[in-house]
């Protein structure tokens, strides 16, 4: 899902990393023993579901500070989660309370600037996916971060899955051969996020103390697109994370059935290892019906099949058929986990499993994908370049 809409503007432009960098590092050894620092950008559905209940948990976490422009889910949200100070742009916040971690749950054309914003202040950062809506700002993000030595994680939890961390090992050891074919299926409920009602998935998704605003997925202009910034980045990104590989190109068609944004999207893409896929998704699923996400990966020696939701699949090779549930019988969807990883992050401990590396891939994939579906044509993927200076 996205992150909640809200409408920040920051009141500087904080352009000396240098400076902050070593005012977040001296800051950083002072406090090395205390619990890091959290601010969350973004009081909306998501943040409130997924995000600040793992932080107000964890004991690494203090959480210093809320922001959102809307008073009322500003005010929700610190009532239900220890009444940390609350402010309604993100300038303020960073002066006043020098989080170490910052964690981005906006309307996706917000994203770039509050995320730059917070990596100036030498916050480590999690951006909820799409990770931003350029490929250009996604790759000033990455530089950025590696020059301050931050971390970047984007909001993809399905990476988090056990059975996902199963396959991809499998794949790396090439258990199934040289990967020839990929197939993704991704069918999921937010028909009526596209149409402005989310009102309607209230008591399905049990919105709790907030629910998406009508506008939070229905709008282009603050969500870039409907189902392909909604949930083709989150199945996309899972393909890459799995395979190790990359997208090089993409020939794309999309169906709005009268929405303002996409609804249904189909690409077939062509991956940098040689092998060729599709990915197809929608958000047509009705509430009766389970969500369906499944990945078929085809190669000289073997295949797997694995339905993400049903938490089961199967690896099948020459020497026989291994069912995954029996191997790693723990999947489901770990909404909290990016939260966790960047908390481990910024401790020093573990591997970010959702970088802004592959986050700007997806960005670089998506822009390709939109283009492709408006132009009829085959899109190369472009590779942003490195920047020597963010």
């Amino acid at each position: 899902m996205m992150a909640e809409t809200i409408d920040l503007v920051s009141n500087s432009d904080a352009d000396n990393g240098s400076a902050l960098e070593s005012e977040s590092e001296t800051q950083s050894e002072q406090r090395v023993d205390a619990p890091l620092r959290i601010a969350v950008v973004g009081c909306g559905w998501w943040a409130t579901t997924a995000h600040l209940p793992v932080i107000v948990a964890h004991a690494d976490a203090n959480l210093v500070g809320l922001v959102d422009s809307d008073d009322e889910r500003l005010r929700r949200a610190a009532e239900a989660f220890g009444g940390p100070p609350q402010f309604a742009d993100v300038t303020t916040m960073l002066e006043a309370v020098h989080p170490e971690i910052v964690v981005i749950a906006s309307s996706p054309s917000s994203h770039f600037s509050i995320a730059k914003e917070a990596l100036l202040s030498g916050a480590n950062v999690l951006v909820e996916k799409p990770m931003v809506l350029s490929p250009h700002e996604a790759r000033e993000l990455v530089d950025l971060a590696k020059k301050l030595k931050t971390a970047l994680v984007v909001g993809y939890p399905y990476h988090y899955n056990p059975q996902a961390a199963l396959i991809r090992s499998q794949l790396a050891q090439g258990v199934i051969g040289n990967l020839e074919l990929v197939t993704v299926l991704f069918a999921s409920v937010v028909r009526e996020f596209y149409a402005g009602r989310p009102s309607a998935y209230r008591e399905a998704f049990g919105f709790g103390m907030t629910e998406p605003l009508e506008a939070t997925y229905s709008d282009p202009a603050l969500a870039g697109g409907g189902q392909g910034q909604t949930q083709v980045t989150h199945a996309a990104a899972l393909l890459l994370w799995l395979t190790g590989s990359k997208i090089n190109a993409v020939s794309a068609f999309m169906s709005s059935s009268g929405l303002k944004v996409d609804l249904s999207d189909a690409a077939t893409i062509t991956l940098d290892s040689g092998a060729i896929g599709v990915i197809a998704s929608t958000g047509g699923v009705v509430q009766e019906r389970p969500e369906i996400l499944e990945y078929r990966f085809f190669g000289t020696e073997g295949h797997i099949v694995w339905d993400v939701y049903g938490e089961s699949g199967a690896i099948s090779t020459r020497s026989g058929v291994s069912l995954i549930e029996e191997l790693e019988p723990m999947g489901g969807y770990p909404m909290g986990a990016p939260v966790r990883n960047l908390i481990d992050l910024a401790r020093g401990r573990g591997d970010n499993h959702s970088p802004g590396e592959l986050g700007l891939q997806i960005v670089e994939f998506l822009d390709a994908m939109y283009r492709s579906a408006e132009t009829g044509q085959t899109i190369t993927v472009e590779r942003t370049e490195h920047r020597n200076s963010p």
